[in-house]
C-alpha cells in the first residue's frame, strides 16, 4: 500500500542537507523489493528494462524545507486523521516519491517496451548536490515525469527564476546639509518605476513576467544621507524572455549597477504534442495543461518533453501540519501508471 510506504517517509527526517537517513531507507526498501538501486551521494535510482525501446524518467525529491515554529503537530510524527496523511513532507513531496516507486513496482511484469528509469534525488529545495550531479549516471534520457504537488495536473511550462543585486552609489553627507545625490532615492524611484513596469509578452500558460522587491538595504546612521543602496529583486519569467533580455530591460529602465544573484532556475516548457503530454492526457482525459508559477528540478532536464504531475497541492507547501488527502495519494498511482504506459505505447509507434 502506498500509504504506509508514505508514512515511513514522513517518519525519517529529511531537512535539505540531511537526507542520508531516508536515501538509506530507501536503497534498502527498493533492495528488499527485488531492485538494484544505485545511489550517488544521497540520490537514488533504479532502472526496469523492458528492451531497446525509449526512456523515460520518474524523478522527484526526497528532501525537505524546516518545519517552521507554527507547526502544531509533531512534523516527523505521521498521523492520519480526516482521510488525511499529516506530517512534513507529506506533501511536497514525498507522496509524489511514494507514488512513483509503487507505479514503477506494479509495471514490472506489463509488456512496454522500453526503460522506465526512478530517480528519487536530494537537496531540491536548495538546489545543490541533487539531480543535476545525476544526469550523466542515468544515461540517455528521452522524456520525464517531476514530480510536484499539483493535483496530477499536467504542467506543461515553469517560470524561471532570476535573481538580481541592484546597487546604487550616492554622495555621503551630513542629514543637516542636505544631498544632491541622495543613493537611497535613487533606489526607490527605481524601484517604483520597475515595479510599475509593462512585460508585453505573455505566455498562454505562464501568464506575464512578474518583478517583485524582495529586500532594500541603505545606511545605518540617522544623520548620515547614506552614498550606497542595494536591493534584491526576484524575477518570475516565462520562456518568452531570456534572461539577457530582462538585464537589458532593467539596465535600460534605471540608474543601477546590476549583478545576477542568481539565475541557475531557468524557465522551461514541454510542446503540448509530445508524446509525454499525449500520454498523460491520455490517462486523464478531462484535465487541462497548465503552467507553474513554482520551480522544480525540471530545469536540469531542460532539453528534454518533460511534465510536472505529482499528488497534492502546491498552495500546502512550506506550510505548517502539511498534509496530503489519502485519495490523492491512492489515484496518483494508476494515473502514473497509465500515463507510463501510455508513453511506451506512443514512442513504439513512432
Amino acid at each position: 500500500m502506498p500509504l504506509e510506504l508514505l508514512k515511513q517517509l514522513v517518519s525519517i527526517p529529511s531537512v535539505s542537507g540531511d537526507e542520508n537517513s531516508i536515501a538509506t531507507f530507501l536503497h534498502d526498501y527498493l533492495l528488499e523489493k527485488g531492485l538494484k538501486p544505485q545511489r550517488k551521494g544521497d540520490n537514488i535510482w533504479f532502472d526496469i528494462y523492458k528492451g531497446d525501446g525509449p526512456r523515460l524518467l520518474l524523478n522527484s525529491h526526497i528532501d525537505t524545507v524546516p518545519p517552521s515554529s507554527q507547526w502544531t503537530l509533531d512534523p516527523f510524527v505521521p498521523l492520519e486523521e480526516n482521510s488525511r496523511l499529516y506530517g512534513l513532507g507529506a506533501n511536497d513531496a514525498k507522496a509524489s516519491v511514494c507514488s512513483m516507486i509503487k507505479s514503477a513496482i506494479s509495471l514490472r511484469d506489463s509488456p512496454f517496451e522500453g526503460t522506465l528509469v526512478v530517480a528519487l534525488t536530494c537537496n531540491e529545495e536548495k538546489g545543490r548536490l541533487g539531480l543535476e550531479t545525476i544526469i550523466n549516471e542515468l544515461g540517455t534520457i528521452d522524456a520525464a515525469i517531476v514530480g510536484e504537488p499539483n493535483g496530477m495536473n499536467i504542467c506543461v511550462a515553469q517560470k524561471g527564476i532570476l535573481v538580481l543585486e541592484l546597487s546604487w552609489v550616492g554622495i555621503s553627507s551630513h542629514s543637516a546639509h542636505g544631498s544632491s545625490n541622495n543613493a537611497l532615492l535613487h533606489c526607490i524611484q527605481d524601484l517604483e518605476y520597475l515595479s510599475q513596469l509593462s512585460w508585453d509578452r505573455k505566455d498562454m500558460f505562464l501568464g506575464e513576467t512578474r518583478l517583485e522587491v524582495t529586500s532594500v538595504h541603505s545606511g545605518d546612521r540617522v544623520n548620515v544621507i547614506p552614498g550606497e543602496a542595494k536591493a534584491i529583486v526576484d524575477i518570475r519569467y516565462s520562456p518568452k524572455y531570456s534572461t539577457d533580455e530582462i538585464i537589458k530591460i532593467i539596465k535600460q529602465s534605471t540608474k543601477a549597477n546590476i549583478r545576477i544573484y542568481s539565475d541557475r532556475r531557468s524557465a522551461v516548457s514541454t510542446d503540448p504534442k509530445s508524446f509525454i503530454v499525449r500520454a498523460a492526457m491520455a490517462a486523464q482525459p478531462n484535465v487541462s495543461l497548465v503552467g507553474s508559477k513554482t520551480s522544480s528540478d525540471w530545469v536540469f532536464l531542460k532539453h528534454l518533453p518533460v511534465i510536472k504531475m505529482g499528488p497534492g497541492d502546491t498552495t500546502r507547501s512550506h506550510t505548517a501540519d502539511e498534509y496530503i488527502q489519502l485519495d490523492e495519494l491512492e489515484q496518483s498511482v494508476d494515473i502514473y501508471k497509465n500515463t507510463i504506459t501510455n508513453y511506451f505505447k506512443y514512442a513504439s509507434e513512432h
